[in-house]
This record gives C-alpha cells, sequence and structure tokens, in this order.
C-alpha cells in the first residue's frame, strides 16, 4: 500500500458511529435485538477458536483461516436470519415515516458491505421516503450514504455527482463530518483509480486538505480521531507514530469478528508492508481475513490480497483457493469495480494452479513407475527372505527373547535411576531445609538464652517460671515447623493438593483454610509421597497416637474415587512425570 492509499475497510467502523449518532433512540424489536446479540456471540466464540490457533506459525494460522472458510456457510446464514428480522420489523412499522426511515437505515447497513444491489435499494428508498416527507436531514443524510455505496461498488463519477448535490452548509455538525469524510474518500479513490502522474497527485492534495478539514471535527479522544489520525500518519510515512495507535485500539477498542476489526487488521497489515514486516503483514492479513468471513462482509480485500502474497510465495493451491473464494463474494457483492480488480489476478493464479496441478501429475505418474520398479525389487526381496527365513527363525526368537529381558533390565534400571533422582533430589531440598531449620532454633536458642540469663540477673524467678510452663513456646515451634515443613514440600510437589484431590471423590475433596498450605491429612500424604508409610513414624513426626494416624488414612482411602487399595500407590506416583521431565 502507498502512503496515503484509503482504506475502505475502516469505512464501516466510521459509519457506524455516525448513523448511530443520527438515528432516533427509540429501542429495536425483540426479534431484532435477540438475532443480533446471537451473531455477535457467536462470531466472538469462532473468533477465539480462530485466534487461538493463530498463535503458532504462519501454515498453523492459514489452516486457522480454511476452517472459518468452511463455517462461511453458517455465518452467512446467522447474516440472513438478521436482515429477515429486521425485514419483518420494517414491514411492520409501514405506518410510521419514522420507524420505517430508521429500519431502512438499519437494512441498508446489513447491506453494505454484504450485496450491494440490495444496499443500493435500500439507500434509494430512505431517499424516496425523505423527499415524499419533506425532510432535508433525511435526504442529506441519505444522499451522503448513497455517495459510500456507489464509492464502494467502483462508481466514483456517480459518487462524486451525488455528493456535489449536497451543500454542507446549514447542516448539522454529524452530517458536516460525515460530508467531508465521504469527500476525502471519494478523493482517495480517484487517485488510486487514477494511478498516474497527471490527476493522481491533485486528487490525493485534495483527499489531504478534506482529512485535514475532518480530523479538526474530531474529538481528539474520539475512536474515529484515532484511526483517521493513523491512516493520516501512514499517508506522511510516520510508521513508527502511527503502529502504536492502531496496536492500542486492537487491543482495547474491538470486537472479534466483526467489520470494524476486519477494518483496523487490514490497516496494520498495510502498516507492516510499509515497514517491510512480511511476518506481521501476513498475521495481521489472516485476522482480517477471519474476522471479513465472522462478520460476512464479501466486499473485502484482505482475502485478495492474501492470495496474491501466498501467490508470490509459490503456495499456488492456498492462493488459488483464497481468490476463488474472494471471487464468489466479489459476484455476490455484485459490485462491479471490485469483480473487475480481482479478475485481474484470478486468470493469473488459477493458470498458475493448472500448471503447478499438471506438473504434480506429472510427477505422480513418475512416482508411480518409481513404485513399481521397487516393488519388483521388494517382491524378489520377500522370496529372498522368506528362503531364508527357516534358518533365521530360531536365532530371530532367540534374539526377541533377549531383548525383551534387555528391555526389562532397562526398564528396572531406568525406574530406580528415577526414583534415585528422586530421593537425591528429596534430600537435597530437605537437607538445605534441615540446616536451614537448625541454624534458626541455633538463634532462638541463643536469643532464649540470653532472655533467662537477664531475667535471672533481674532475680525475675517468677517469669522464669511463667517461660518453663508456658508451652506457648512449643507450639509456635511446632507450627513453625510445618509451615517450613509445607513450604518445603510444595516447592518440590507444588501441584501436590489439585493432583491428590483428583484421585478424591469430587464430591468430598481435601479443603484448606485460609492460609493453609497443608493440612493434617495431606500431611500424612505428603509424608507417604515421601516414602515415610509407617503409621507409628508418621504419628511421631506429626505429634499423633498411631491409632489417630491409621484412622486418618482409612477415612482418605474411603473417598478415593478408584480402588482404595491402589490410593496410596497412586499417592507415591504424584508428581512423578513432572520430576521426570
Amino acid at each position: 500500500m502507498e502512503p496515503g492509499k484509503p482504506h475502505q475497510l475502516d469505512e464501516l467502523i466510521f459509519r457506524y458511529r455516525i448513523e448511530s449518532a443520527e438515528l432516533p433512540a427509540e429501542k429495536l424489536g425483540s426479534a431484532v435485538r435477540f438475532g443480533k446479540v446471537i451473531l455477535i456471540f457467536l462470531a466472538f466464540l469462532f473468533f477465539r477458536y480462530g485466534y487461538a490457533q493463530a498463535q503458532g506459525n504462519e501454515s498453523e494460522m492459514l489452516d486457522s483461516l480454511e476452517k472459518t472458510i468452511e463455517k462461511a456457510p453458517h455465518f452467512i446464514q446467522q447474516k440472513e436470519n438478521t436482515i429477515q428480522a429486521l425485514m419483518r420489523q420494517a414491514s411492520a412499522a409501514s405506518f410510521f415515516p419514522e420507524a420505517r426511515f430508521r429500519f431502512y437505515g438499519e437494512l441498508l447497513n446489513a447491506y453494505r458491505s454484504y450485496r450491494f444491489d440490495s444496499a443500493l435499494k435500500y439507500v434509494n428508498l430512505r431517499m424516496d421516503l425523505a423527499r415524499s416527507e419533506n425532510r432535508k436531514d433525511w435526504l442529506v443524510s441519505s444522499s451522503l450514504q448513497l455517495s459510500g455505496v456507489l464509492i464502494s461498488a467502483g462508481m466514483y463519477l456517480e459518487a462524486y455527482s451525488q455528493l456535489q448535490s449536497v451543500n454542507p452548509s446549514g447542516l448539522n455538525k454529524d452530517l458536516v463530518r460525515e460530508y467531508y469524510y465521504e469527500k476525502k474518500i471519494i478523493f482517495e479513490s480517484l487517485r488510486d483509480y487514477s494511478q498516474d502522474f497527471k490527476y493522481a497527485p491533485s486528487y490525493a492534495r485534495q483527499a489531504r486538505q478534506y482529512q485535514d478539514t475532518l480530523l479538526t471535527m474530531l474529538s481528539p479522544e474520539s475512536f474515529e480521531f484515532r484511526v483517521e489520525k493513523a491512516i493520516q500518519l501512514m499517508g506522511e510515512g510516520r510508521l513508527d507514530q502511527a503502529e502504536p495507535m492502531l496496536i492500542n485500539i486492537f487491543r482495547k477498542d474491538l470486537v472479534p469478528g466483526t467489520a470494524g476489526y476486519a477494518g483496523i487488521t487490514a490497516i496494520l497489515a498495510d502498516l507492516y508492508r510499509m515497514k517491510g514486516d512480511s511476518r506481521l503483514e501476513s498475521q495481521y492479513r489472516i485476522f482480517s481475513a477471519i474476522a471479513d468471513i465472522q462478520a460476512v462482509v464479501k466486499e473485502n480485500r484482505s482475502l485478495t490480497e492474501l492470495a496474491v502474497s501466498l501467490y508470490g510465495e509459490g503456495q499456488v493451491e492456498r492462493a488459488n483457493n483464497f481468490i476463488a473464494y474472494a471471487m464468489a463474494d466479489a459476484n455476490f457483492f455484485n459490485a462491479r469495480q471490485r469483480k473487475i480488480e480481482i479478475a485481474k489476478i484470478y486468470p493469473i493464479i488459477t493458470r498458475a494452479y493448472q500448471i503447478e496441478s499438471k506438473r504434480q501429475e506429472e510427477n505422480l505418474r513418475l512416482f508411480i513407475w518409481i513404485i513399481s520398479g521397487i516393488s519388483l525389487l521388494l517382491a524378489f526381496a520377500i522370496f529372498v527372505v522368506l528362503n531364508q527365513k527357516r534358518k533365521l527363525s530360531l536365532a530371530r526368537e532367540y534374539l526377541q527373547e533377549l531383548n525383551m529381558n534387555l528391555k526389562e533390565v532397562n526398564e528396572n534400571i531406568s525406574m530406580q535411576g528415577e526414583k534415585l533422582r528422586e530421593a537425591n533430589f528429596i534430600k537435597e531440598e530437605y537437607i538445605g531445609q534441615f540446616l536451614n531449620q537448625c541454624s534458626a532454633y541455633i538463634d532462638k536458642l541463643e536469643a532464649f538464652q540470653k532472655r533467662v540469663h537477664k531475667l535471672l540477673q533481674a532475680r525475675q524467678f517468677n517469669e522464669l517460671q511463667k517461660m518453663a510452663e508456658s508451652s506457648e513456646l512449643v507450639k509456635a515451634e511446632l507450627l513453625e515447623f510445618y509451615r517450613n515443613f509445607d513450604k518445603a514440600f510444595l516447592s518440590l510437589f507444588p501441584e501436590f493438593v489439585q493432583d491428590f484431590n483428583k484421585l478424591l471423590d469430587p464430591d468430598a475433596p481435601v479443603i484448606l483454610k485460609k492460609g493453609e498450605m497443608l493440612n493434617t491429612e495431606l500431611r500424612i500424604f505428603a509424608l507417604i509421597r515421601l516414602g515415610i508409610t509407617d503409621s507409628h513414624k508418621i504419628a511421631q513426626f506429626l505429634r499423633y497416637s498411631p491409632n489417630t494416624i491409621y484412622n486418618y488414612r482409612s477415612q482418605i482411602k474411603n473417598r478415593a474415587v478408584s480402588d482404595r487399595e491402589l490410593f496410596e500407590k497412586s499417592v507415591a506416583q504424584i508428581g512423578a512425570q513432572a520430576k521426570k521431565s
């Protein structure tokens, strides 16, 4: 894209905002609202799938685009359902001019990027109604909309003539703003259509003038201003300033799977083409093409430009599929200029695809001959092998037995090695914790000794007696000991609690209180995970009786989701794969 080239896709964004402000604030019927909500919701779901797929390489993104194309009939049906609902609403409102004018506008918006002749029909109906009701504001608004529809079809002279019939003086702010926008678009379109050194510079100069005027009429904080300003910066070659503006719009202001999303991502693709970043250009071009299909934008360009790019990269089959879909869209949209544009490219890509297909057929024939020759050689080899089979049978069986024994030995060695590595890892962790704990206890003992000495010097024997009789110190140290154990264990097995609960009935998980890392039940099975299975040793560690530990173990095993006899073996395997990896 050359600097300053118009972006017809972002026209949809601007027009939607302008027309929303122009229409009365009455509520649409429930059927229309329901249809729109469902359409946006489904488009968002499908786009999330497409966007997730597109995070990989370009091939995966193109796969996502192809899957979206396969779902195109679904999006089209949703579009048709919405249009039918609007038509029923328009029919019901036939006796009220304001309602009819509003619904004609809704139908115009629905058809604008979907089908040219239908969009033309409803903009003309709006104009006829405006004339019959003698509403100048309606007539001006419809005239500007007609200009936009004609521009999208490549009927530039007709669009220019329509704009010339509009006098901007005396119009409200929104209509004046739309007037200057249409002026900008028509001169950008004429500039790109002429593509010469005689007329194009004049058209470009006039387009910039109307763009400058338009920007003065927009709020700097508005969506329209930021989009238009970014386009202006691109036209002036200030790509590094335009890029963050567009990225910010892309991340914060757009709904995936809409015409607006398709427009902004198409502009970003153009920006990265100007910067020479083919990877990001391709990424945003694919995003734009996916959103075009989800929003049922038949007057689209991203898929065509993507097909041309793939053709240049030698991906002829994909290029052919995409350009064929784009051509079908152009025929459906039924705009003359759009069909002419694609018709210039379509035969080139199709011819290349035919040549590529013929070459592949020739390669296939050659491959068949090669395979036939190899098959004959293979048949001879099989004959030789069968003759030797009886001699090799005993040796093979013996070798197979040795291999099985060797495999078993290797598996045992590997298993023991894994256990040894895990044991060493656990020992290292707990030795470190033990040394830290010992150091902490020495510090606490030293502090305790100093305090006792101080109390003795002060002859505060009652305070000493209270310290000796109090169990708070033991409780505090025990809590600190458990806290250190929990911390060390969870550093070794961070997913232990979640994995442990997966072994239990979903209705009876172990639930920790606020602030707990492990509780008594989890510590028992944490010790089992560390290889301490004897209830007496666990009881000593946790300062419970062996019977209490036994009861805890039995209660938890009764809540096991599978065989309770294998429960503790399953616990002993928690985190084994993570340690191995």
